[in-house]
């Protein structure tokens, strides 16, 4: 029988009822068992690894910017709805407007407008100078590691005027086309006044920093550009949650290393009442937790017990069995978007054992594509012959290498590698040397997919006569690897963007993130071309060409593009996934 409710309780019920609706961020939900209750929004993600800094041009990791997209928003990005590059710090996404004449004839303009609103955390305008800044730090030669790579994309940023009436707005000059102008140009931005409170760089000009040998020139002869990168460089700036300034939603609350992070929004953030026209900005969780797993079996039994609300690259068969466990399927949406994300071994080509096109053809040989497809993915994902079959420009024409024992044993047995000592291991001498095909494999812990994949690898080549050695190396420190080109084989992935991709960063030969020690004249050529051709016909004859010759070449083994397996909690009424790396959006969840 209901129990009479008196007038007191429902004014009362009425009176909170308003207080919740009028909430900016506390709103009703209602948990999978039907009990309803308020509280502000929260969401717990999972992070498979630790990030290495929170710093954008000084990271390269993906680990990093899943965090730090949250606290420094660009000038424009890609909506991971429409996957259509759109306005965010900015007010619109700007045209190209071609240069016919002057020093940068032949490039283009971009005009951004910064919102009125937005400031940074002391409350101080958000300006064309602090654009400025960010170029000039880029550029700056004294800056090592990372910046490097950034420095080499926006090589062709050449000079920024601001408008004469409006601080927050500017013009962007190029000294030559390029295919991705809109996400080159509409990056980060520092906040000058946090990250040179000495005024260490103002008096340099972004035109004498953007000619590398003006710069080098500049820093031989005045000190003050390495004593900024120095601090700039400093590890506060890049963890340090008293140094690490934005105008984003959110700022670092705490970071405790291998375990987890966590962002907590700002008060009165200037971007919550133009997150309607400008989805972008959209910033509704009050916190955003990420847990440190990189295990999967441990991110899989956090899933059952509830303790993580969004996980992503869930291993295939895993997958599967939360779907089928009744707990989980209450509790959870499951997503399988595709991505633009392709997954390879990479290869040391600088190592005298890889130096030979026949043993990196002999390896792709031993690696059985469609096993992994069928066997580790269970059929959620796609063999691929090269680098961007994702896109329309992908060369079709490419098929991918076939798992042939036999032919892998060929190719080495015609270039001289034979097992001399009986070990089971071929050898050959080289450099007067003899070397033995014996190659350490890293992996990083926890990866179940990787080991698997590993596993059908080393396999496969004992039967051609090669040793592969499986290790395990911390994301962070297998990253490094790949930098200092210590190592042999590696497990690793490149995240594409939506959009065009620009080869330089992966292939040119003079790339600082080119691992592979790929490429020649001709193909640095094509890359340039590719940079800068703007029609759309020829610019994918030009990918056609390029991809051939990577092929042909196989710096790495291209395995497969997986599709992303993503649970979500159904507490969030608005949870989607994207094709956009990680799959999914966390700013955007509500109750």
């Amino acid at each position: 029988m209901s129990k009479k409710i008196s007038s007191l309780a429902w004014i009362l019920c009425l009176f909170l009822a308003v207080l919740v609706f009028n909430s900016c961020r506390t709103e009703t939900k209602t948990d999978t068992d039907g009990v309803k209750a308020t509280g502000p929004v929260v969401v717990t993600s999972r992070l498979r690894g630790n990030p290495d800094v929170l710093n954008p041009y000084r990271s390269s990791s993906a680990l990093s910017r899943y965090v730090f997209r949250h606290t420094f928003p660009t000038l424009v990005y890609y909506d991971p709805k429409t996957e259509k590059i759109s306005p965010m710090l900015a007010k619109a996404v700007p045209e190209a407007v071609p240069i016919t004449s002057g020093p940068w004839k032949g490039g283009a303009t971009f005009t951004y407008e910064i919102h009125d609103e937005a400031v940074w955390d002391n409350g101080s305008p958000v300006q064309a100078t602090d654009y400025i800044f960010t170029m000039k730090v880029i550029n700056n030669p004294k800056i090592t590691g990372v910046t490097a790579l950034y420095r080499d994309v926006l090589s062709f940023i050449r000079d920024v005027k601001i408008d004469a009436e409006n601080p927050r707005k500017f013009t962007v000059y190029t000294d030559k086309p390029y295919l991705d102008s809109y996400a080159a140009t509409g990056a980060w931005i520092y906040p000058e006044y946090a990250y040179d409170p000495k005024g260490l760089m103002k008096d340099f000009s972004l035109t004498e920093l953007s000619d590398g040998k003006k710069a080098e020139a500049l820093a031989a002869k005045d000190n003050r550009l390495e004593e900024f990168a120095v601090e700039f460089m400093d590890i506060k700036y890049a963890q340090d949650k008293d140094f690490i300034s934005n105008c984003g939603a959110y700022a670092l609350e705490e970071w405790v290393p291998t375990q987890s992070l966590r962002l907590k929004k700002k008060e009165n953030w200037w971007g919550n009442n133009l997150a309607d026209k400008y989805p972008l900005l959209s910033a509704i969780p009050e916190e955003i937790i990420f847990k440190i797993v990189p295990d999967q079996n441990a991110a899989v039994a956090m899933i059952k017990e509830g303790k993580l609300d969004v996980v992503g690259a869930i291993p295939s068969n895993m997958f599967l069995e939360l779907k089928e466990n009744e707990i989980v399927k209450n509790q959870y949406n499951f997503f399988t978007p595709s991505t633009y994300v392709y997954n390879f071994i990479g290869m040391n080509g600088s190592s005298p054992k890889l130096k030979e096109k026949a043993v990196r053809k002999a390896l792709a040989h031993l690696l059985d594509l469609d096993g992994i497809v069928n066997e580790v993915y269970l059929g959620m994902a796609t063999k691929i012959a090269g680098p961007w079959g994702a896109y329309e420009y992908g060369n079709k024409d490419i098929k991918a290498v076939p798992f042939n024992v036999e032919k892998a044993i060929t190719l080495l047995e015609e270039n001289n590698w034979k097992d001399t000592d009986g070990n089971g291991i071929r050898d050959k001498m080289v450099n007067g040397e003899k070397v033995e095909l014996d190659f350490e494999y890293a992996i990083t812990p926890g990866n179940n997919t990787s080991s698997n994949i590993a596993l059908f690898f080393k396999e496969a080549t004992k039967k051609a006569g090669i040793n592969i050695e499986v290790v395990t190396k911390e994301f962070n420190i297998l990253r490094q690897s790949f930098r200092t080109k210590d190592f042999e084989l590696a497990s690793s992935a490149h995240a594409l963007e939506p959009n065009f991709y620009d080869p330089y960063q992966h292939w040119h030969s003079e790339s600082r993130s080119n691992y592979f020690s790929f490429g020649n004249a001709e193909s640095d050529a094509l890359i340039m071309d590719i940079r800068e051709t703007m029609d759309i016909a020829e610019r994918t004859k030009l990918y056609h060409k390029l991809e051939a010759i990577i092929c042909e070449e196989q710096p790495i083994l291209f395995v497969n593009r997986a599709t992303e397996r993503i649970v979500i909690h159904k507490k969030f009424k608005n949870a989607f996934a994207t094709s956009i790396k990680p799959g999914f959006f966390e700013h955007y969840f509500h109750y």
